[in-house]
């Protein structure tokens, strides 16, 4: 809709009456492929009308005839060109295998009416732009006061090498880290710039072919740029820079001892060998001290058969333009044991007068539970049983009680028993049935 409406407008409002075709648009395209030129023809159909091509040199004609009758004309163009549509009211024709050849103007004109205004496509032929990095003055420094980031810019540069030079084509830029998409646009600007950008490759792409420009606005951030560089799209229209390497600069990021600290076995007449690296850009100086003594100036230490006077506090210090770190571990030697020459388990003699010591707290503790203890709780089962057996016994010589058979009366005072005990017991007894 949109397009009919334009054709409208270059009809009525722009052409003049004595235009020889409507208004049409220029063709971009790539180096080796086809293109269809379409001329939409206007006034009558008697007209002698003539395809003129004004190349970057010359200009000659290569269609010629009237309208619906337009031929090629002998020798004019390269066998590439076929006439599509041949009518009173279109002319199109086709180019196969594009080259640089075929760019410039195709103009329509009415050779038989002067003043007549031709109608003309402009054809180019896209091609691979020139690429180049405008990288900062220097590369990213990572301090530890800015936690160990900073920030990047880097230009792209692309010139075109599409012809005619007089296009208005715009470019299109992508840029990619270790081949994998970094974004868009003619200037990189990234902030977080850190210790993993180490060796990072950074390349940008630009062209300013259409069709290749729609590949490279259609790319995720997973995208790879052989995403890019194998789509159809964009071959031979694709520029490509060359890698910048990034390379931040810090001072020693990490240090390590080799072997670490905690497996470090210092043994009189053993050898004592310790390496001392750290991560650092440009590489730090590694320096090794002794109780503040230098003792080394590369990363390795050897003591060759160290004896108890090697003792010590020893120090690795790395350091560059940006920093510094160190690292130390205290050693002691220690003496190997040597085998005895006594038997094994024989404990040696103690002198004749040496008198038994006295025994210790824990000697006491010891005998208390495992010989004064036992004891004593027997001993106290003992009393217990004791006890109670004769408390029973006493019990049931109070309850039986022998009462005499002859007698017409007894009378007999007893000891009131315990009421505890469960009975109760009058002070006196009757036999016979008096009770006087």
């Amino acid at each position: 809709m949109f397009l009919d409406l334009v054709s409208l407008f270059c009809l009525v409002v722009i052409l003049p009456k004595s235009a020889v075709c409507q208004c049409v648009t220029d063709q971009v395209v790539q180096h080796g492929s086809s293109v269809t030129l379409t001329f939409k023809l206007l006034n009558a159909p008697a007209n002698l009308i003539q395809v003129t091509h004004k190349g970057n040199a010359d200009e000659r004609q290569i269609l010629v005839g009237k309208k619906g009758n337009v031929s090629l004309l002998n020798g004019a163009t390269p066998n590439s060109l076929e006439i599509l549509v041949n009518s009173i009211e279109e002319l199109s024709f086709k180019f196969k295998n594009v080259s640089k050849n075929h760019l410039g103007k195709y103009c329509v004109d009415d050779i038989t009416k002067k003043g007549t205004s031709p109608c003309c496509i402009q054809l180019f032929i896209t091609d691979m732009p020139i690429v180049s990095l405008h990288p900062p003055p220097g590369h990213p420094v990572l301090r530890f006061e800015s936690k160990r980031k900073n920030k990047m810019s880097i230009t792209c540069e692309a010139v075109s090498t599409t012809k005619p030079d007089n296009h208005n084509l715009t470019m299109g830029y992508t840029w990619f880290k270790n081949d994998v998409f970094y974004g868009n646009g003619k200037r990189l600007y990234d902030n977080e710039v850190d210790i993993t950008y180490k060796a990072a490759l950074i390349v940008c792409v630009a062209t300013d072919d259409p069709d290749c420009k729609t590949v490279l606005i259609d790319l995720t951030a997973a995208s790879t740029i052989n995403v890019v560089t194998e789509d159809r799209r964009c071959t031979n229209v694709l520029g490509v820079s060359k890698p910048f390497n990034v390379q931040p600069l810090y001072g020693p990021y990490s240090i390590k001892l080799q072997p670490d600290r905690g497996h470090i076995k210092p043994i009189v007449g053993s050898d004592l060998s310790v390496n001392c690296t750290s991560d650092c850009n440009p590489p730090c100086d590694i320096k090794w001290y002794k109780d503040g003594d230098v003792l080394s100036n590369n990363k390795h230490i050897n003591i060759p058969d160290p004896q108890e006077d090697d003792d010590g506090l020893y120090m690795c210090i790395v350091d560059n333009t940006y920093g510094n770190r160190n690292m130390s571990f205290n050693v002691k030697f220690e003496r190997k044991e040597g085998p005895s020459n006594e038997p094994p388990n024989k404990q040696p003699s103690e002198p004749l007068n040496k008198l038994p010591s006295e025994p210790s707290n824990d000697d006491n503790i010891i005998w208390f539970l495992y010989i004064g203890l036992p004891v004593f709780i027997i001993t106290m089962i003992i009393v217990i049983v004791t006890t109670l057996f004769a408390y029973n016994k006493k019990r049931k010589a109070a309850i039986t009680i022998p009462i005499p058979s002859n007698s017409d009366m007894i009378v007999a005072d007893w000891p009131q028993p315990d009421e505890s005990m469960g009975y109760v017991f009058t002070n006196r007894i009757y036999q016979g049935g008096s009770n006087n």
